[in-house]
């Protein structure tokens, strides 16, 4: 996305946008990852990565035009979602699964309102897993971090379940099947 004179996202900190920014070129300079607090300017060619509906949500951002403060601060919500602490997580798998990790499947309680690697970070997610072993909330593999997957391969954990609104679907890493 190149920012033009004039829009919105022009002099917003990095951070500030409900999505992610994966890297920000200037010049000779390739910022991976660029930090929250750095400056959006004009000409700025970020590469940015988010939700369907985090793109629609930002999308006035990057047209030239001004924003008044309500529609900014919409623009800028944060839409993540978030995750019910004190409600146990379960999962049920769909019937004649073959898995050899069903066993392991336990009632769980969210360590985070997010993905807790992220928010120690200040990081953005896309979308949540939660581990069905001991409640690590991580991001999915489409975030930057995949700090789900990054639980996995350290705790050798290996049943997730989708944290998503209207999703109940779970993911067995070693056997590669949906649960």
């Amino acid at each position: 996305m190149t920012i033009r004179a004039g829009a919105p996202a022009a002099g917003l900190a990095i951070g500030d946008l409900p999505l992610i920014v994966e890297c920000l070129p200037r010049g000779t300079l390739d910022q991976a990852k660029p930090l929250a607090d750095e400056r959006i300017r004009v000409g700025d060619d970020l590469v940015l990565a988010g939700t369907a509906d985090a793109f629609a949500q930002v999308a006035p951002l990057f047209r030239v035009g001004t924003l008044d403060t309500v529609a900014m601060a919409e623009v800028l919500a944060d839409t993540r979602t978030v995750v019910d602490t004190d409600r146990p997580v379960e999962l049920d798998p769909q019937p004649g699964v073959r898995c050899s990790h069903l066993g392991q499947i336990t009632r769980v309680m969210p360590s985070a309102r997010g993905c807790e690697d992220c928010l120690r970070t200040g990081d953005r997610w896309v979308h949540l897993r939660i581990c069905m072993t001991c409640g690590h909330v991580g991001c999915c593999d489409s975030s930057p971090n995949r700090h789900a997957t990054g639980h996995h391969h350290t705790s050798r954990h290996p049943i997730i379940k989708s944290l998503e609104p209207g999703e109940d679907w779970g993911w067995c890493y070693p056997d590669a099947v949906t649960l």
